[in-house]
């Protein structure tokens, strides 16, 4: 940022500080593999990699600022990347407060020349649609975000749905949910030898403990889960 940049929600500082970081994520070098599942291998790539900047800044004294609120299309023009292929995903301030740039207009467009990924790439329309439906036009969008508020609505949106009201009541408890979902585990304890075990398929856990042939040497029990694969029961240690 320079003197003359138009004024942005962000705080005064940001344009002082030593740099910053901006995360993009190119789309393709994911979605060939895991297609639309790809915008959240983005976050996923991008949490990563900040996790390990802001640890770095911190031990360095450098006082990282993270921003995930901001107007796209500016970042993206800034950078030279076309919010499609490529897109913004987080800026990353650091170091100390320094003079501002001096006024010098706007920046020129940048345009990079790179070598392609691939001699042939599959558009992820799902992945560029998401990313475009969530971005932030205009920075009173970014101002009404950062209050928790959502983005005014432009005319070309389509009609919103009205959701029901929730419910006041509580639901279901802790325990009774897990009983419900099946998540528990029966413990069965057995006697000597393992007649019996290979009948039992009804997904039960049992104690196969000291005088049971085949016990642990420390004489302390140890588990077998069984199952039911194609109809057969089946067990393993």
């Amino acid at each position: 940022m320079h003197a003359g940049s138009p004024p942005l929600p962000v705080p005064a500082s940001l344009g002082r500080r030593a740099a910053t970081l901006v995360l993009t994520g190119i789309i393709w070098r994911n979605s060939w593999k895991y297609r639309a599942r790809t915008y959240r291998h983005l976050f996923w790539d991008a949490g990563t990699l900040l996790a390990n900047a802001l640890a770095a800044a911190s031990a360095l004294g450098l006082e990282p600022r993270l921003l995930t609120g901001f107007v796209d299309d500016m970042i993206h023009r800034l950078l030279g990347v076309d919010g499609t292929s490529e897109v913004a995903l987080a800026l990353l301030a650091l170091g100390p407060e320094t003079s501002p740039a001096p006024e010098d207009g706007p920046p020129a467009a940048i345009d990079h020349a790179t070598l392609p990924l691939s001699h042939h790439t599959v558009a992820e329309p799902l992945v560029t649609e998401a990313h475009a439906a969530s971005a932030l036009a205009t920075p009173d969008d970014v101002i009404r975000w950062r209050r928790g508020r959502a983005p005014a609505p432009s005319a070309a949106q389509a009609a919103l749905v009205a959701l029901p009201t929730p419910e006041l009541r509580e639901g279901r408890a802790l325990g009774e949910t897990i009983q419900r979902r099946g998540s528990t585990r029966q413990i069965q304890r057995i006697g000597e030898g393992l007649g019996g075990i290979a009948a039992l398929g009804d997904g039960r856990q049992i104690e196969y403990g000291k005088g049971n042939h085949g016990a642990s040497s420390t004489g302390k029990p140890f588990y077998l889960g069984t199952g039911r694969a194609n109809a057969s029961p089946v067990a393993c240690a």
